[in-house]
């Protein structure tokens, strides 16, 4: 097969990624197989309205759920839940012993230890298995090389369901969020310099999901943390109230440790994930003052809100389409998976190097199009 030189940098990336999902495949079929769905790809819609309306319901469903504690998510310590085990990067493995869907159900079923990150990403995992069903689910991910898992934050651990759901976009709107749709996650910033005063504490922002509209047109969302879907000053004013809280007595024995405030604010600069850049008066006067308050019109001014960062985190329904239509034997094959796999990051590739909507705030080949390729070539 001849690939032309404007498409084989584009498939040596799908071919890094299928090969990195299962290694028995010969790189030629990988190849052959990536170009051909890549190809077919151009005429097909890369979503549909009815499946992305069953996920939107299902990620809607699973946030009330944490929200009136029927799904038991916390940002409190507890033991690793049945069927799970935790690493020491907080990241959850289903054990061997355990079907895939009982591992989502436990993680969810809790009580366990998470962050908002953390929330949105297992309620994106569930709302796959709803979609194609607990047979099929389990089917699937029991014979991917790599036990299903559940990560904090935005870290990213290998997992088979990685490749069929990912950011459609990244967007950089500081003022206007009229572009988001039902299901984008977006990233709330709290003060900058919230972890030197409570460098034990969970105010640092929040992952949030954009769930519903009022009948006003008002946009509602939910993180973990709020009992109830809350508007954009909702969340606002929930992350001024925790960085005015006292600094408690877990975070000044943790600053304690430090030998001078020039070791613990250096520490805070080059290893906290506390975003400082350009801040140091500020973080001088907050660890000299640590019961300081501020005032909503400063906190806006440092960038408190909407940092600028919206996720389409959509879920494939080509890919799933595919997983709806097949049949038990046919996932249980050793190859099908990768072959879904390998289908859809051809999508993910096409998608990525898209035009964008037209906006001159989004570049064509967006940070997260960079990340992706940094991520193959290392």
């Amino acid at each position: 097969m001849s690939i032309s030189s404007s498409i084989r940098p584009t498939m040596a990336r799908v071919s890094a990624l299928a090969t990195a999902i299962q290694g028995e495949l010969s790189l030629e079929t990988i190849v052959n197989t990536g170009y051909s769905a890549a190809k077919k790809s151009v005429d097909v819609p890369l979503w549909d309205k009815k499946i992305d309306a069953d996920v939107h319901a299902s990620l809607f469903s699973s946030a009330m759920k944490v929200a009136k504690g029927t799904y038991h998510l916390t940002y409190k310590d507890f033991s690793p839940p049945l069927c799970l085990t935790r690493d020491k990067h907080d990241t959850y493995w289903v054990k061997k012993e355990c079907t895939p869907i009982l591992g989502v159900k436990s993680f969810l079923e809790g009580p366990t230890t998470t962050d908002c990150g953390g929330a949105v990403k297992a309620i994106t995992i569930k709302a796959i298995a709803d979609l194609i069903g607990e047979e099929k689910f389990n089917s699937l991910l029991s014979h991917s090389s790599i036990p299903l898992n559940f990560s904090k934050s935005t870290s990213h651990t290998p997992n088979l369901l990685n490749f069929f759901t990912f950011p459609a976009h990244t967007h950089f709107h500081l003022a206007d969020l009229s572009h988001i749709t039902l299901g984008t996650r977006l990233y709330f910033q709290g003060v900058p310099w919230y972890g030197v005063k409570h460098p034990i504490g969970f105010g640092h922002g929040y992952w949030a999901l954009y769930l519903d509209n009022t009948t006003s047109g008002e946009r509602l969302y939910w993180a973990l943390g709020f009992d109830k879907l809350v508007t954009e000053n909702e969340i606002a004013e929930n992350l001024l109230n925790q960085y005015n809280r006292p600094q408690s007595e877990e975070s000044k024995d943790w600053q304690s440790q430090f030998p001078s405030k020039e070791a613990f604010l250096d520490f805070m600069k080059t290893a906290h994930r506390t975003k400082l850049k350009g801040y140091d008066v500020e973080m001088v006067r907050c660890y000299d003052e640590p019961n300081i308050k501020m005032s909503m019109d400063k906190a806006r001014a440092v960038g408190l809100g909407f940092f600028g960062y919206a996720l389409t985190e959509r879920v494939s329904s080509t890919a799933l389409k595919i997983l709806q239509a097949m049949s038990l034997p046919a996932i249980q094959e050793p190859t099908t998976p990768t072959t879904l796999g390998i289908y859809h990051i051809s999508l993910l590739v096409k998608q990525l190097f898209t035009t964008p909507p037209e906006d001159p705030a989004i570049p064509k080949t967006t940070s997260q199009a960079k990340n992706f390729i940094k991520w193959v070539e290392e």
